[in-house]
């Protein structure tokens, strides 16, 4: 190859190894080793069930993705299987929640996304969103045999 071929071809494969990483460093959420009462503050996805007493996840961070991996949470009655106070931008999806007195707790958050969870046998509420929450979108959820299934 001609030195200015060369040189041509190593520039592109820098810029293709750059982009490559930057990809990969802006891409954050992975699956992490939860545990109950945890707070996160990046995206997250669980690599695994939780059987809790009290609550099991606390968000602590707007505009961050939590996502269950189809993985359920387990509480002892009392708590949230995941709660949100002051939160905005925030996704919970694909959780499998139950036994908590709560099971997704909105309160004061707004322009968050809940989709596609099951919120079951729960004490009192399936997903709870109340006290100054809104423009939440709730979608593609299931709330049965909790006292109640969704509370607005």
């Amino acid at each position: 190859m001609k030195n200015s071929t060369k040189k041509i071809f190593l520039g592109l494969l820098f810029l293709g190894l750059a982009g490559l990483v930057l990809f990969l460093v802006s891409n954050n959420a992975e699956a992490t080793n939860v545990s109950c009462g945890d707070t996160i503050l990046a995206d997250t996805i669980l690599d695994g069930n939780l059987t809790c007493v009290g609550d099991g996840i606390i968000i602590g961070a707007d505009d961050i993705t939590l996502d269950g991996g189809g993985f359920t949470i387990t509480g002892d009655g009392t708590g949230s299987g995941v709660y949100l106070n002051g939160r905005t931008g925030v996704t919970v999806n694909n959780m499998n929640i139950s036994g908590f007195y709560g099971g997704i707790s909105l309160y004061n958050s707004t322009l968050n996304n809940i989709t596609n969870n099951a919120t079951n046998l729960n004490s009192d509420t399936g997903i709870f969103v109340s006290f100054s929450s809104n423009n939440n979108t709730l979608s593609g959820n299931t709330a049965n045999s909790n006292y109640r299934g969704i509370f607005l």
